[in-house]
């Protein structure tokens, strides 16, 4: 993975497979945060929660925004919630003396066919996202 904080920087390589890794293990962590979350609730608004945030030098998640304006007070405070129970941040696999910006993209979904629907317009949003010419396109992605 490539990655600059500025244009004009240095541009930060890390293996490809380190930061998969990684974004796979601090997805599956926020993954388990959330069914602790509500393991039982079918009511919630299909929706894509989107937090952008940085890291602590603990580790921990900070100063977290939400991106997008979807999902009601419950889908907002359970993403925020497993969010902030994310641990390993400090572990990312980059070399950069700037913050590290990172985006959770959390989806609430009702049954199945929503969770695919709402599964392919994340892969959309994602694909233009990565495409901008903007510093949000190199923020870090944790879940799909």
């Amino acid at each position: 993975m490539a990655s600059a904080s500025q244009p004009g920087e240095d541009i930060v390589v890390s293996p490809g497979s380190a930061m998969q890794h990684w974004q796979s293990e601090a997805s599956a962590q926020l993954d388990r945060a959330l069914r602790r979350a509500a393991p039982t609730r079918t009511d919630n608004k299909n929706a894509i929660v989107q937090i952008a945030f940085t890291r602590d030098a603990n580790g921990r998640a900070t100063d977290l925004e939400f991106v997008n304006r979807e999902g009601g007070w419950f889908e907002r405070s359970t993403a925020k919630r497993a969010v902030r129970s994310l641990d390993n941040l400090d572990e990312v696999p980059v070399t950069q003396s700037d913050e590290v910006y990172f985006l959770a993209n959390i989806i609430f979904a009702n049954d199945q066919r929503s969770h695919d629907q709402l599964k392919d317009r994340l892969a959309q949003m994602e694909t233009a996202r990565l495409a901008e010419n903007s510093p949000r396109s190199q923020y870090i992605a944790l879940g799909y």
